[in-house]
């Protein structure tokens, strides 16, 4: 009858963008431990959970550890450990610096201070 719209059989499709040779982190602007001041008991063990920031209007999104390398700076003491998973285990009463990087982009990393209380 002369009415344009959707009322009718619609078509209905779906659009997928590819871009091809682009990484997974070449939009990440940073990355950020989702809890950078870490109070732990001697004993405790904690997963870090990480998230990528995007540029732009992309939500923040849980990185998978695995892409991530972890690392205690240490005064010589050890008061923590991290394994490759992210695991911290408090092992000493005292504070230390996990630092965080994105295992094949080293200019995105982060760290995390850590201070361990005696149980």
């Amino acid at each position: 009858t002369g009415s344009e719209g959707c009322d009718d059989d619609g078509y209905y499709g779906e659009i997928i963008e590819v871009i091809y040779n682009k990484d997974e982190f070449d939009d990440v602007r940073a990355i950020v431990v989702s809890d950078a001041n870490l109070d732990m008991t001697v004993g405790d063990t904690k997963t870090l959970e990480v998230l990528a920031i995007y540029n732009g209007t992309t939500a923040p999104k849980v990185l998978d550890n695995s892409k991530l390398t972890f690392s205690v700076n240490t005064d010589g003491t050890t008061y923590v450990s991290v394994n490759s998973a992210g695991l911290v285990t408090a092992l000493a009463e005292g504070s230390a610096v996990i630092k965080v990087v994105v295992t094949n982009h080293t200019t995105l990393d982060s760290a995390v201070a850590v201070n361990v209380e005696a149980a």
